[in-house]
């Protein structure tokens, strides 16, 4: 176990205090690990085709997670048989907290009817986000969900995307907000489609 600084932590206990000025711990037991693991993907080109309902209501796209922020134990995969998904470290199993956005918007001027965002451990569903719109007026969405699950290491965790429109047509998994046609804002970069997670603890 390395050396963690720490400067200025204060404990207060009834009526004692201890204060570690400059200091150094060593030694910690084997239940504590810096830095945690975590991971924060997002998509940093637009992913069109995304799967449309109405051909096939158990078909999905998966969405394309191609660059990282961070991702302290390298689990996230940019290629081979689990590429845009993240793959549980060895030694990394437990209570994990997961978060997904993703921007859809037609390609076209097509309108969105509706939406199915679900995250998959391998085969297992965990968590979903869905929507169905009665008007005709919903160009752009973001869907979004949150979880908290109990994994394994080399468990893969991939996100799936399914949508409906007026005419049938395939949406597209934007970037950036600021990239779909049509949306008359400042031209501003941001990172609008993202998945990331991190353990919270052991099982």
């Amino acid at each position: 176990m390395g050396t963690l600084a720490v400067d200025n932590i204060q404990h207060t206990d009834g009526s004692s205090a201890v204060t570690l000025n400059n200091a150094n711990i060593t030694n910690l037991s084997s239940g504590v690990t810096f830095p945690a693991c975590a991971f924060s993907a997002y998509l940093s080109t637009s992913q069109s085709g995304i799967h449309e309902q109405a051909t096939s209501a158990t078909g999905y796209s998966v969405i394309q997670f191609n660059n990282t922020t961070f991702d302290t134990h390298s689990g996230f995969q940019t290629s081979g048989g689990n590429q845009y998904k993240y793959v549980i470290p060895t030694g990394q199993g437990g209570i994990w907290l997961f978060n997904v956005g993703v921007l859809l918007g037609s390609a076209t001027d097509s309108i969105i009817r509706g939406y199915q965002l679900m995250l998959f451990n391998g085969s297992t569903f965990l968590e979903e986000d869905a929507q169905r719109y009665a008007g005709n007026d919903v160009a752009v969405v973001r869907g979004k969900l949150s979880t908290i699950a109990s994994v394994s290491a080399g468990d893969v965790l991939e996100v799936r995307v399914q949508s409906n429109t007026t005419t049938n047509a395939n949406t597209t998994a934007h970037a950036s907000f600021y990239n779909i046609p049509h949306q008359h804002m400042n031209n501003v970069v941001d990172r609008s489609t993202i998945f990331n997670g991190t353990k919270l603890g052991t099982a």
